[in-house]
């Protein structure tokens, strides 16, 4: 079930940085779920069935817009928490104009924000990612999409140059935000159903903290890609092994 006003207590504090470097990167294919990832696939193929009946300020990345986000909810790993390690979303798929900037070829960067969402609606970033907008050699996304058209049902992704440390059952939130060039995100506002742990929600641009927009229906297309933190006689069980291994190969 979807949350409106999402409580997010931290058993313990984050444990990742303030600032981090991270890469983006194109793909036509959508990222393999797999291990502790969390995804939502369900986006739509017509404007007025995305966020808000496609409202421009609920759908886009770009200057002058809000910054996009999703709140997601980790599982359980016996209180060892999760790495997250990427973020990715996806561009529509229906005929729009100006769906995405052709020229996203690192003339200005995104910025990736990740952190939790208060009782009353504040959002505080505990992590900011800028990640360079690398013209990845895909002419087909700028072909499909270009300045108007047919989105090109792209996913862009950003991978974290190091990965980040959650906690366990805990609901975070994401955003993406940029200051030139812009895309359209899939998502479905038809309905609450798709992702039962977290809601799409907005926060105005560029800032680390602030007031989140929670009060609209439906679900972003995202995927994040997670790891489950083994626990620590695993890890050192795993270790010995390979050290065992080494020792007879020696021998």
């Amino acid at each position: 079930m979807n949350q409106n006003i999402l409580a997010a207590p931290l058993a313990a504090a984050l444990t990742f940085a303030a600032s981090e470097a991270a890469t983006l990167s194109w793909s036509d294919t959508a990222p393999a779920v797999d291990g502790a990832d969390i995804a939502n696939f369900v986006g739509v193929t017509a404007d007025g069935d995305n966020i808000n009946g496609g409202d421009d300020q609920q759908t886009y990345i770009a200057g002058g817009r809000p910054q996009q986000g999703q709140t997601f909810t980790t599982g359980v790993n016996g209180g060892q928490g999760f790495e997250l390690n990427s973020i990715t979303l996806q561009h529509v798929t229906y005929s729009t104009f100006w769906s995405v900037d052709s020229g996203w070829s690192g003339i200005e960067p995104v910025y990736v924000r990740v952190g939790t969402i208060d009782g009353v609606g504040t959002f505080t970033a505990d992590l900011s990612v800028t990640a360079d907008l690398v013209d990845s050699g895909n002419p087909a996304l700028e072909a499909a999409g270009g300045q108007s058209g047919t989105g090109s049902g792209w996913y862009v992704t950003v991978a974290f140059d190091t990965p980040l440390a959650l906690n366990d059952s805990t609901t975070y939130a994401f955003t993406f935000d940029t200051l030139s060039p812009y895309m359209e995100l899939n998502g479905d506002g038809t309905t609450d159903a798709n992702y039962g742990g977290g809601s799409v929600f907005t926060l105005p641009q560029g800032s680390d903290t602030g007031t989140a927009d929670l009060t609209h229906t439906g679900d972003r297309v995202f995927h994040l890609d997670m790891t489950a933190v083994p626990e620590p006689t695993v890890a050192l069980l795993g270790g010995l092994g390979i050290l065992g291994l080494l020792r007879r190969r020696r021998a």
